[in-house]
């Protein structure tokens, strides 16, 4: 599958989006509107969600190690790193915080920077600490590409990711429909 950064949209432009699936669940959709035809649709929607939320939180932890191996940028905002789940989707993202919080220069540290003006006080004078742009056309959970930390974690642990989903998705559909 082709990550949605690489998908084109109108005028035959990249779209930016880099949230494409490192794993893709074939019938997803159609398990979740089976859920949703149970008696409290609702119970077993969170539950699915919880799911998700529990795999993105742990893979975030271990991206979160792996930023704080790196040094430098990428280890101070290390703990900006989150894993959110909803329904559809585990996600892996960073978080900027609210103005004046500790995790301003999160994106900057996950997904580099342009040139060598950054930051309020670089006339352009002073060498670019901060990792290179990753661009906007990269694969999901390949290493070497992408968000600095968070794809390679992705990229050497697909088995993992896979074994700890199928377990827990196994386990939520036997429970879900017992019969």
């Amino acid at each position: 599958m082709v990550a949605p950064s690489q998908r084109t949209r109108r005028g035959g432009t990249r779209s930016g989006s880099t949230s494409g699936a490192a794993i893709r669940v074939e019938g997803l959709a159609e398990f979740r509107r089976e859920l949703r035809k149970l008696s409290e649709p609702r119970a077993w929607s969170k539950e699915l969600a919880g799911l998700h939320r529990e795999l993105a939180k742990d893979m975030a932890g271990k991206a979160q190690a792996e930023a704080r191996g790196m040094g430098g940028i990428q280890a101070h905002f290390a703990d900006a790193i989150r894993g959110y789940g909803t329904a559809p989707a585990a996600r892996i993202g960073i978080t900027a915080g609210r103005k004046g919080e500790r995790y301003w220069g999160a994106y900057a540290a996950f997904w580099g920077v342009k040139g060598n003006r950054t930051g309020w006080n670089n006339d352009g004078s002073k060498p670019n600490i901060k990792a290179e742009w990753v661009g906007n056309s990269w694969d999901v959970a390949v290493i070497g590409q992408g968000p600095y930390a968070i794809n390679s974690t992705l990229a050497t642990h697909q088995r993992y990711i896979v074994e700890k989903y199928g377990h827990a998705f196994d386990a939520l559909a036997r429970r879900a429909f017992p019969d």
